[in-house]
């Protein structure tokens, strides 16, 4: 595995920052491994390049009443968020 002098590695990521290309596509036509850029990456910024973080999502939407639920001895629920007919009602029942 070759080492890059501090130099070298600068000019790659220039030249990665400048092509516009993903990581993994320009390490592949360079003849590099992605894992080396990531790393320098980093490095230059002084941070991890995926700090990824997992965000609360809070629905702005209240969630809808049932107007009827329905649970079967084998602990299944049907929960009708419409008005049906009584003969559709019947037929869930009775399923």
């Amino acid at each position: 595995m070759k080492r890059y002098t501090e130099a070298e590695r600068r000019s790659w990521i220039d030249q990665y920052r400048a092509s516009g290309l993903p990581v993994s596509q320009f390490c592949a036509d360079n003849g590099l491994i992605a894992g080396n850029m990531y790393n320098w990456l980093s490095k230059q910024n002084g941070t991890p390049i995926n700090k990824s973080k997992f965000v609360e999502v809070v629905p702005k939407v209240k969630p809808e009443q049932a107007l009827y639920i329905i649970q079967y001895p084998n602990g299944v629920e049907v929960r009708i968020m419409s008005k049906i007919s009584n003969k559709e009602l019947l037929e869930l029942i009775f399923a």
